[in-house]
């Protein structure tokens, strides 16, 4: 836990909720932690928090880490559930503001 000093992301996820108390353990582990800056919110977030998921369920998953992500992110998995069942990944040919956009505007 050492040599970073600050961490930025984009998303969460559900399977890390918690880590942030970490720092919480003891003094070395608060003094070593970076300081995190997240999640953001906005398309980029939806997008950040839905392929990965797809990913994962695309390659397969136990039946506990998908009920986990049902349960805590109803819409993220339902929109990754989406474009696994209707092949409706983004395109490589899209800019990656278009693929946001094509991931985020998935009904879920």
């Amino acid at each position: 836990m050492t040599g970073i000093g600050h961490v930025r992301f984009v998303a969460s996820d559900a399977l890390c909720e918690g880590l942030g108390q970490l720092p919480s353990i003891n003094a070395h582990t608060a003094r070593q932690s970076p300081k995190f800056d997240g999640p953001s919110s906005g398309l980029a977030t939806v997008f950040a928090e839905t392929l990965p998921l797809a990913v994962l369920l695309l390659f397969g998953t136990s039946p506990e880490t998908s009920a986990h992500y049902r349960s805590r992110r109803p819409d993220t998995f339902r929109r990754a559930s989406s474009i696994v069942d209707n092949n409706a990944w983004p395109s490589r040919e899209l800019s990656l503001d278009g693929a946001i956009e094509h991931v985020a505007q998935l009904v879920v």
